[in-house]
């Protein structure tokens, strides 16, 4: 911190000092005396610095040979306080169009996740699907009726139409099928029951779209109040899709309620 004395001035001595002392000792600290007058007095200012050795870039290096200019052309190398004042470092921010500007500040789109369940196509790992158990138990039994059809088609053998692959979506177990006449979707219908009285079909659209492409959703609801009955039909493209979703969701936990989810009759 500068410390300043005031001494009176008297213009019949000779001032002998000089306007700037520099002195420097041992322990590295570096003493400037400055005499300043103001005001027909004259003041004595002295600041007091710790001179540190830091190792400085080369290209920082060259610029203090550079030779110096104006006002501080006779100057010794190094700072003069008289001419150079040294204050905190200052950041800046160079902006060099207004529309990237603009661009750096409008929100970049949510990306879509990447991810995807290879058993229900859900949004979340396979290995953490709620229906795990059930989808790949399911696969592995077609992967082998898929493979006992391939070898008997292989060796000439006769297959059943019920047996053969793609069956499932066209017959019905234990019921005759007339391949002349178009089918009836609601084979493909399956019956939920024990839900709340908030559930909406889009809840359900929401609930089933994992297990396959659901045609159509019918929430029974009361006529005065308007809300659910508890239960509702849900109708898949194909038999295995509603199939899939009676393993998936048959006994699930929904909004504290266990689902009931069956073929409808």
């Amino acid at each position: 911190m500068p410390i300043v004395e005031q001494s009176g001035l008297n213009w019949a001595n000779e001032i002998d000092e000089k306007d700037i002392e520099i002195e420097v000792n041992e322990e590295g600290f570096k003493k400037v005396i400055e005499y300043k007058i103001e005001n027909e007095k004259k003041y004595k200012i002295t600041n007091i610095f710790k001179v540190e050795k830091v190792r400085l870039p080369k290209s920082v290096a060259q610029r203090k040979e550079w030779k110096k200019f104006g006002d501080s052309a006779g100057d010794a190398p190094g700072l003069n306080p008289a001419t150079t004042v040294i204050t905190d470092e200052v950041l800046m921010q160079f902006l060099s169009k207004k529309e990237e500007v603009e661009k750096t500040e409008t929100p970049a789109p949510a990306a879509v996740s990447a991810i995807k369940c290879r058993l229900c196509k859900g949004d979340h790992w396979s290995a953490k699907c709620p229906h795990k158990d059930i989808l790949e138990a399911k696969f592995a039994a077609e992967a082998i009726q898929k493979e006992t059809s391939a070898a008997a088609s292989s060796s000439g053998a006769y297959i059943p139409p019920s047996r053969r692959p793609g069956a499932n979506a066209a017959t019905t177990a234990g019921k005759k099928v007339d391949y002349g006449k178009s089918l009836n979707k609601d084979d493909f219908s399956v019956r939920v029951s024990n839900l709340p009285e908030e559930a909406t079909e889009a809840d359900l659209q929401e609930l089933f779209k994992p297990f396959g492409k659901v045609t159509r959703v019918f929430l029974a609801k009361d006529k005065t109040k308007q809300v659910s009955r508890g239960f509702a039909f849900v109708t898949f493209s194909n038999k295995d899709e509603a199939q899939r979703a009676i393993w998936g969701v048959n006994d699930y936990g929904y909004n504290h309620l266990i689902l009931k989810v069956e073929w409808s009759k």
